[in-house]
């Protein structure tokens, strides 16, 4: 089951017309049980299911989500309809800026949206909403998809990664900041690769190393299981079914207590400072009696 929550103005949420910022977690009912995988970027969201099926919805600007539909925004997961020339089936999806990435059981990268910095890496600058080939170099088969906000990094199963897209802050080269189009070799062969917004993390070493690492523990407090958010989102229903007037009297009395324990706390700082200025007073006198009597 998938559960979203956030801001929801370009329909980054799934939820239909709702655009209103939702606090509490609440389930996606209209994607499949089957979900594997999720990706998002800051306007929109894919979901890949193990049948290998891929839903988008968000931003939809220009129809860069490939759904077919030319509204602006796609408020509830649509099925990608992939076109034949991808064979394998989708193993893996990542969201960037106004694009998507995935890719299938041939090792093959297929994208598609905006591409003004050549963030798909297909060889051009021309956006495109149609899933497209990726121009890895060779017969290489990837086996990890990462983007950031405007570029991607894409690893192969014998570990050669490739970048490609914006290359603003020398996030793919250290040696130049000129955009990339097409997908280039990182010099060495990383264990493992990473983006953010306008950076690349790569980790080197043996898998020997890796396996030495220890098990991470993953901390305990958490949102809380499936029937916790049932339950909450629950409350919540019943709360929201209230008359005005009984939610007036409830906001009412939750002012008239905050005010009762502002009242009650003054009330003990005052306490507090007279008693202080009775002890010094005390003080200040047994002084002046003791150098009286000298």
């Amino acid at each position: 089951e998938v559960w979203v929550w956030g801001e929801c103005s370009e329909g980054q949420l799934g939820l239909g017309k709702e655009k209103d910022t939702k606090r509490h977690p609440t389930q996606l009912s209209s994607l499949p049980l089957d979900v594997c995988q999720l990706a998002s970027s800051e306007t929109h969201m894919a979901a890949l299911t193990k049948k290998g099926e891929v839903y988008l919805w968000g931003s939809n600007k220009d129809g860069l989500l490939g759904v077919g539909s030319e509204e602006e925004v796609v408020s509830t997961p649509v099925l990608l309809d992939l076109p034949d020339a991808v064979s394998g089936d989708i193993l893996m999806i990542t969201c960037g800026v106004g694009y998507t990435a995935m890719i299938d059981s041939n090792g093959d990268v297929y994208s598609w949206g905006k591409n003004n910095h050549g963030q798909l890496g297909i060889g051009n600058q021309d956006s495109t909403a149609t899933p497209t080939l990726t121009l890895i170099e060779g017969e290489l088969e990837a086996c990890l998809i990462k983007s950031g906000g405007e570029h991607t990094v894409a690893r192969t199963c014998d570990r050669k990664a490739f970048l490609w897209g914006k290359g603003a802050e020398f996030r793919l080269n250290p040696a130049s900041e000129a955009d990339c189009p097409a997908p280039t070799i990182l010099a060495a062969d990383p264990v493992m690769v990473e983006v953010g917004g306008n950076f690349t993390l790569a980790m080197f070493g043996t898998v020997q190393e890796m396996m030495e690492i220890p098990e991470y523990t993953p901390p305990s407090k958490s949102l809380g299981s499936l029937p916790d958010l049932r339950q909450r989102a629950k409350e919540r229903e019943e709360k929201e079914g209230k008359t005005k007037e009984e939610m007036e009297i409830e906001r009412r009395e939750k002012r008239e207590k905050r005010e009762k324990e502002k009242r009650d706390k003054l009330e003990k700082e005052r306490e507090l400072v007279v008693k202080r200025e009775k002890e010094k007073a005390k003080e200040e006198k047994g002084e002046g009696e003791g150098k009286g009597e000298e």
